[in-house]
C-alpha cells in the first residue's frame, strides 16, 4: 500500500466582516465571467492557458517575452511555488496555472508588467461598466496586505488596504490573505468610487493605456512570505450587467460548502488528472469539492 502524507491543510479560512468586491460559489470561476455576465471581450493579464481558449474575443495583454515583461525590482520577489490548485474555468475542470512570488530580504518588494516602447492596449471601449477580475491566495506565510496598481493611476488593496509609504491605497479585497483563493470582480465605475481619494477616474486610465507599467505589485518587505495572482484580467460584459452578488454563503467560508461526499480527483503536479490507484513516487494534489490539499506517494 502506498504511503501518502499530506503537506497542505484545507484551503478553509475567517471571512473578514467587510467583503467588498469578493464573490463566492460558481461566481468565483472563469465561466461565470461569460455565462452570467455575458462578457463579448477580453482583455487577459495572468489566465492559465487550460481555460485562455474558451474566453470571447480575448486580447492578451500579459508577460510576453520583448513585448511585455515582467520584472522584479532589484531582486526583491522570486518566483515561488505555483503548483497548488488555481482559479480554473469550472470548478472541477482541473489545476489552473498562476504567478506565485516569494518577497526576498530588501525590505520592500516590487514586481511590474513593463510594455515595450510602442506598445500599447487599446481601451477606447472600455466604459463605466466594463470589469477588472483578480484572485488572490498565499502558500504561507502571507503579507499582510498588497498593494495592486493598474496602468500607474488605479491603486488599491487585496487582504485590506495597502499602506504604500503613507499613501493608502483602499481594499477591494478584505478577506484575510491565507492559503485560500479570495476571487475579487468590480466595474470600473466601482473602482472609481473606491479609489476616489487617489485620483483615479474612467478617463484616467483609458488615457493611461500607453504607460509602461500595466500592472505592479507590492507586497512588503517580509523575508519569505509569498503572494499569488490568479484569474487576472479586464473584460467588457453584456450591456446593463450590474455585477455579482457579494454576499457570503452561510458558514462563513469563502468558496461553497464543502461537498464530504463529492468524489476525489487527483492531478499531478502538471494539472493532468491522474488514476490514484497507479500512482508513482512524487507529489500530488488531492480535489474534493473545494477542498485541495498536496501529498506526497513515497
Amino acid at each position: 500500500m502506498k504511503k501518502f502524507t499530506f503537506i497542505a491543510a484545507a484551503m478553509l479560512a475567517a471571512i473578514s466582516a467587510n467583503a467588498q468586491y469578493e464573490v463566492y460559489g460558481d461566481d468565483m470561476y472563469v465561466k461565470a465571467t461569460q455565462d452570467v455576465a455575458g462578457a463579448t471581450k477580453y482583455w487577459t493579464v495572468f489566465v492559465n492557458d487550460a481555460y485562455a481558449s474558451k474566453l470571447t474575443n480575448a486580447e492578451y495583454i500579459g508577460p510576453n517575452d520583448g513585448v511585455r515583461d515582467f520584472w522584479f525590482w532589484e531582486g526583491t520577489f522570486i518566483a515561488g511555488d505555483d503548483s497548488f490548485p488555481g482559479i480554473c474555468w469550472t470548478e472541477d475542470e482541473g489545476v489552473g496555472g498562476y504567478v506565485s512570488l516569494n518577497v526576498q530580504d530588501k525590505g520592500w518588494s516590487g514586481a511590474g508588467i513593463a510594455q515595450a516602447e510602442g506598445v500599447t492596449v487599446d481601451t477606447s471601449s472600455w466604459n463605466e461598466e466594463t470589469r477588472f477580475r483578480i484572485a488572490y491566495r498565499s502558500n504561507l506565510p502571507a503579507p499582510a496586505t498588497v498593494g495592486i496598481n493598474l496602468f500607474d493611476v488605479a491603486k488599491f488593496g487585496l487582504g485590506g488596504d495597502y499602506n504604500d509609504n503613507g499613501a493608502i491605497w483602499p481594499a477591494v479585497g478584505s478577506t484575510k490573505i491565507s492559503d485560500e483563493w479570495v476571487v475579487c470582480d468590480f466595474a470600473l465605475s466601482e473602482l472609481a468610487k473606491i479609489s476616489a481619494g487617489t485620483g483615479f477616474t474612467l478617463e484616467s486610465i483609458k488615457n493611461a493605456a500607453n504607460d509602461k507599467q500595466i500592472l505592479v505589485v507590492l507586497a512588503g518587505g517580509v523575508n519569505g512570505t509569498n503572494i499569488c495572482l490568479s484569474s487576472t484580467f479586464f473584460y467588457q460584459p453584456k450591456a446593463g450587467f450590474d455585477g455579482f452578488s457579494h454576499e457570503k454563503p452561510a458558514g462563513g467560508v469563502n468558496n461553497a460548502a464543502i461537498d464530504v461526499n463529492a468524489p476525489v480527483q487527483y492531478f499531478n503536479l502538471n494539472g493532468m488528472a491522474v488514476n490514484a490507484d497507479n500512482l508513482t513516487k512524487g507529489i500530488y494534489v488531492a480535489k474534493q469539492g473545494n477542498k485541495a490539499s498536496k501529498f506526497i506517494v513515497k
